[in-house]
């Protein structure tokens, strides 16, 4: 009788795992959430397995973002692992706020970065002491590598063909050429992935290596591999 009873127990402890919620049910409930986010929390727990509740939870939390942080904060605390970690990144990202990214674990750095990649975007003008003061700001040191290398990509990004002269006058002469040579591979790649690659082209081309003697061996490379006499 003992081992009847332990069995049943471990049954109702071990075995009585919820079943996964229909596909419809899991519409249903979303669509409320679009709806009514507020009610995030207490519909998205009806969801089974965690995955599927999990989607639900930032499905609400883009919806709140904006509006309503507290809330939504409330809610990615409630998730786990990387699906906490996605979600106070797209809070962060919402309200440019390099502190929220503390809590995106384990995208906290890819967070930073993407904000003041984001800002270069949107300043392709800024001098070099605005870009540096703008990483700062975002909790970057822009004399590491990860903080040269976005800081030096769109130094040498923002021209086609690429100038390198820009490189001249800045802290990190070497760290800007090897930006350059990376961004400029990058170029010629998607050429080559898209079948556009020229195998003849004009000093002005956008893709030309413009007398770089930097560029003109991996501008070598691709001709080589993509045009044949």
């Amino acid at each position: 009788m003992t081992s009847i009873l332990y069995g049943a127990m471990l049954f109702t402890i071990v075995g009585c795992k919820p079943s996964p919620t229909p596909i419809h049910e899991i519409t249903r409930i979303l669509d409320i959430v679009s709806e009514n986010p507020v009610q995030t929390k207490t519909l998205c727990a009806q969801i089974h397995p965690n995955a599927a509740r999990s989607e639900c939870i930032l499905i609400g939390v883009d919806s709140l973002k904006r509006n309503n942080i507290s809330i939504a904060s409330e809610l990615c605390n409630t998730l786990s692992g990387r699906d906490k970690g996605e979600c106070w990144f797209r809070l962060a990202e919402t309200h440019d706020d390099a502190g929220l990214c503390e809590a995106a674990d384990p995208f906290t750095l890819d967070c930073t970065m993407h904000l003041l990649s984001r800002w270069l975007f949107r300043n392709p003008n800024a001098s070099w002491t605005d870009m540096t003061d703008r990483a700062l700001h975002y909790g970057i040191n822009p004399t590491s590598v990860e903080g040269e290398t976005v800081l030096y990509r769109h130094i040498v990004s923002s021209s086609k063909p690429m100038d390198l002269s820009k490189c001249e006058s800045l802290p990190n002469r070497s760290a800007c050429h090897r930006a350059a040579e990376s961004v400029y591979r990058d170029r010629l790649r998607f050429a080559e992935n898209q079948g556009t690659f020229p195998c003849m082209m004009e000093p002005h081309h956008p893709l030309s290596p413009a007398q770089e003697p930097l560029l003109q061996d991996i501008h070598t490379e691709f001709h080589n591999a993509n045009c044949h006499d």
